[in-house]
């Protein structure tokens, strides 16, 4: 529908220039067409038309004989306020130029019905139309339609239509960017795509299964895009002695005491630190536990201090090596002398001694008596032998 309704700028001495803001009125007055209210949704933007600019300033535009310029973009955009069968209210939220000093020629770009098509001559209908700006006096004309489509008879079923909605959520629910509209009023069956947001601080858990997929008749669709929180810290080295210091160092991000992302590595070049941005919670919601490692570094030692809120600082040690202390070669153990206890065995052997000495007296006397020749001196010496040996 297309009729001529309020005009604004220096051609229109009955009515302020139209902005943003102002709230439009059309209302059909004589019965033969209607809205088509199953293809309007309140709160859905509606283009206003407007078919020509005035203007005197020729040498500046495209302009016919006339001054007339026609500009077949549309250059008003309306959201809709509320619709009936035979009235829309619609409100100007934006204009190509509020200011420009022509005649706008408005009409809302909205599907109508023709109620009974005797009165179409030429795929042309004459409408009454009533038109009104804010609170002003409505004004009514009469316009010219044309008329394009076909025709439905009596028994004809109308088409179901439904709605597409795409909604920004984090974990918890809590919108992060607001609804947008992804068809409204669309036949059944026909096809759709939703589209994700890029929101700073946040990440897609998954992309939804209803992302694409095709209208349902009296059925508006959510397509649901999950986030979740992202966190940006600083992992930073600290020496204790800068004396001591390696040339760099590889540390690894653990979540949940598994590693997650590439390996960090510091040195002097990247000022000893380093920032990363990590997910707070896993795909189900939960917090993530994050912990900072360091590779093994021969004499050094370190060790870890922070959190994902803070940041974590990893303080690296020196540990020189000890000098090592020579070892003394262990004497060889001297003899043990004989202690008291052993006085027994002396005995013994001394008396295994005497007895072979008697042994070996006893034999000599024997070899004596045999020889005559043995001197009287003699025989007392071996018999005092004798005497003591049988003691």
């Amino acid at each position: 529908l297309t009729p001529s309704g309020y005009s604004s700028g220096s051609n229109n001495p009955d009515s302020a220039p139209l902005k943003p803001g102002d709230v439009l009125t059309y209302e059909l007055t004589d019965g033969k067409v209607e809205f088509d209210t199953t293809r309007i949704a309140v709160g859905t933007e509606a283009n206003v038309q407007n078919f020509r600019f005035m203007t005197a300033d020729t040498a500046a535009t495209r302009a016919n004989g006339n001054g007339v310029v026609f500009f077949p973009k549309r250059r008003v955009k309306t959201k809709i306020l509320s619709i009936e069968p035979t009235k829309v209210v619609v409100l100007i939220i934006s204009m190509d130029d509020e200011n420009i000093a022509a005649q706008y020629r408005l009409g809302p770009d909205l599907p109508i019905i023709v109620k009974d098509t005797s009165t179409v001559t030429n795929n042309t209908l004459p409408v009454a139309l009533k038109a009104q700006i804010n609170n002003e006096a409505p004004k009514t004309s009469q316009h010219n339609l044309t008329v394009n489509g076909g025709t439905l008879s009596s028994n004809a079923r109308r088409a179901p239509r439904g709605d597409v909605v795409s909604k920004y959520l984090d974990q918890a629910g809590n919108e992060l960017a607001p609804q947008e509209t992804v068809i409204t009023n669309g036949l059944e069956n026909a096809a759709y795509t939703a589209t994700e947001k890029t929101i700073a601080g946040y990440e897609l858990v998954e992309t939804p299964a209803n992302v694409t997929g095709k209208v349902i008749g009296n059925t508006t669709i959510e397509v649901i895009f999950v986030y979740r929180q992202l966190k940006t810290f600083e992992v930073k080295k600290v020496w204790a002695d800068p004396i001591h210091m390696l040339d760099e160092v590889t540390l690894h991000v653990l979540a949940n005491g598994i590693e997650t992302g590439s390996p960090i590595v510091l040195n002097a070049t990247n000022n000893w630190k380093e920032t990363v941005t990590m997910p707070v919670t896993d795909m189900q919601g939960n917090a993530i536990n994050y912990s900072v490692t360091e590779d093994t570094y021969t004499n050094y030692t370190a060790s870890v201090e922070g959190n994902l809120t803070d940041g974590f600082t990893v303080t690296n040690t020196y540990v020189p090596t000890p000098t090592p202390v020579p070892v003394q070669p262990t004497p060889a153990p001297s003899k043990p002398t004989p202690k008291t206890s052993d006085a027994t065995n002396v005995m013994m052997y001394g008396a295994v001694g005497i007895g072979a000495f008697c042994i070996a007296a006893l034999i000599f006397i024997r070899k004596f008596k045999q020889s005559k020749k043995t001197s009287l001196k003699t025989f007392e010496r071996r018999f005092f032998l004798l005497t003591l040996c049988k003691r």
